[in-house]
């Protein structure tokens, strides 16, 4: 089953949160979702990663389209990203605005090929 993993600030209000799952061996990201995802995805992944990887998580996959700030902060955080992502597909009436990475934040729980 799919849990949902909040992260608080010293002042109690909730500045975050994963969704996520143990699927065979390894801890799978559906979603997340900071308060301020350009500065707090970083803690909110390292703090994540603490909680998940015991007792068996070893792997954490993370599936991310979406700001160039938000991406280095995943970075930061440890993970790594890995060549031969799934395609993105765009109408021919799209706007150009919305063909920059930036306009978009996309999970896994995004995708619809599943």
């Amino acid at each position: 089953p799919w849990q949902v993993c909040l992260a608080h600030d010293r002042s109690g209000q909730v500045c975050g949160y994963v969704v996520w799952r143990h699927e065979h061996g390894f801890v799978q990201v559906g979603d997340f979702l900071a308060r301020d995802p350009h500065t707090l995805t970083q803690p909110l992944f390292l703090a994540f990663a603490r909680l998940a990887r015991r007792p068996t998580g070893q792997s954490i996959p993370v599936e991310f389209f979406g700001s160039a700030r938000v991406a280095a902060q995943l970075r930061d955080a440890g993970m790594v990203a890995r060549p031969g992502q799934a395609p993105l597909f765009a109408g021919a009436a799209t706007p150009a605005a919305f063909l920059s990475p930036e306009a978009w934040y996309l999970t896994s729980f995004d995708n619809d090929a599943d």
